[in-house]
């Protein structure tokens, strides 16, 4: 095929047209002398290219030549350029193109077989094959793409996206989110470690303080006894019931681990109530500023 293709440029460079009966309009009748001589060219160059293992050089070439003379055979020869480069969606419209306008072709069944295989291969090109573990076992995983549950862990998914957010919940742990870039035609595993919820116990006695976090004046976030699921690292709790006196502490919370806090309620000391009284000598109690 390539020396078929590279003698037809030679034959229109001289004025023959060996491709005129089964080429369809193909231009040729209107190409000058210069035209010709350049289409000679650049199908030269297009198979030396080729030849060469230039296949994007090969097909700039194939591509010019196919702007001056739309022959069924550059086609064919961009498909098989196509074809080694692996972009087979491109190579398919390539070779359906030469079987649609060639005419006579004895290996007609054999390309078309080709568009077949080719066609199977750009399947499996544009899917990623994605392998999903957890540990435990069993979380029920959401594609953000497609807005639905995909099953549970562990879990194979065929997909064609070129980037998914995954979501992995399972009860009694903290819900995962993972980003994947994938690489089509390519197997792929993903293995994510569950953790459970990092959780903070507040109690006190008597029960019924309210809770704050990070500040006295922060939003009461409950009241005591009270858990509540918090971010890993320190939190410092402040906790306050009428006629106590409010107290606050600071604990390191762990990820994945269950932190306590234990708050003894005190009412105010009652000998700071006397602060307004002066004790005389004779053990008699004057009442300071009184009207």
């Amino acid at each position: 095929m390539l020396e078929r293709l590279f003698f037809v440029g030679v034959l229109f460079a001289v004025g023959a047209n060996p491709l005129r009966a089964n080429a369809g309009d193909d231009g040729l009748g209107a190409l000058n002398d210069d035209q010709k001589a350049a289409l000679v060219g650049l199908l030269k160059s297009g198979n030396d290219h080729y030849d060469q293992g230039e296949l994007e050089a090969a097909l700039t070439d194939l591509d010019a030549a196919a702007q001056l003379a739309d022959i069924p055979l550059i086609h064919y020869r961009r498909a098989l350029c196509f074809e080694k480069l692996e972009r087979y969606e491109e190579s398919i419209q390539a070779y359906e193109y030469y079987l649609a306008n060639a005419t006579d072709l004895p290996d007609r069944a054999r390309i078309e077989k080709d568009v077949e295989r080719l066609r199977v291969k750009w399947r499996e090109s544009t899917r990623t094959t994605l392998n999903l573990t957890t540990t435990p076992p069993g979380a029920t995983v959401f594609l953000e793409e497609d807005q639905r549950m995909l099953g549970t862990t562990p879990l194979q998914l065929t997909l064609t996206h070129k980037q998914v957010t995954l979501h992995f919940s399972l009860e009694g742990y903290e819900e995962r989110k993972e980003t994947i870039v994938l690489t089509p035609g390519h197997g792929m595993s993903l293995a994510v470690d569950l953790v459970p919820p990092t959780t903070l116990n507040v109690t006190s006695s008597p029960l019924g303080a309210d809770v704050r976090l990070a500040s006295a004046s922060s939003e009461v976030v409950g009241q005591t006894p009270l858990q509540l699921n918090v971010e890993p690292g320190p939190i410092e709790v402040f906790v306050s019931l009428e006629g106590h006196v409010s107290m606050n502490r600071v604990i390191d919370a762990v990820e994945g681990e269950a932190a306590a806090l234990a708050f003894e309620m005190r009412a105010p000391d009652t000998s700071l109530q006397t602060a307004g009284w002066v004790t005389l000598g004779s053990g008699v109690l004057v009442g300071a500023g009184l009207a």
